[in-house]
């Protein structure tokens, strides 16, 4: 539209050129010592996550192939992009509170999208 401005940050513009759709929702996860969040997969949206602070194991599998990944996250690494049809699920297995910005795909974060 003319003499509409993109108000995005650049930063944004990345993550939504690497997630290949708008960010439309941005939500934050404290996983607290010993606990295990997520646990699921979508089947309409992608997320991303980036490491804000603490260290978590992220745990990849892909629910057609069930090709399996094990990664660490933490605060410098780069952002994670976990497509559609990824399960999903975050341990963290220190004894500080880990703390994880996600930014999804969908409008708003759909609930009937966690698929276990």
């Amino acid at each position: 539209m003319v003499g509409v401005q993109d108000r995005r940050r650049p930063e944004e513009a990345g993550i939504e050129k690497a997630l290949g759709a708008p960010i439309t929702h941005v939500y934050s996860n404290q996983i607290e010592p010993g606990a295990t969040a997520g646990v699921h997969y979508h089947k309409t949206h992608q997320v991303a996550v980036w490491m804000r602070e603490g260290e978590i194991e992220m745990t990849l599998e892909d629910v057609k192939t069930h090709e399996r990944e094990v990664l660490t996250l933490k605060p410098g690494n780069r952002m994670l992009l976990v497509p559609r049809e990824m399960y999903h699920a975050a341990s963290n297995k220190t004894d500080k509170p880990a703390l994880a910005i996600m930014f999804a795909t969908s409008i708003p974060r759909d609930p009937n999208d966690d698929w276990h």
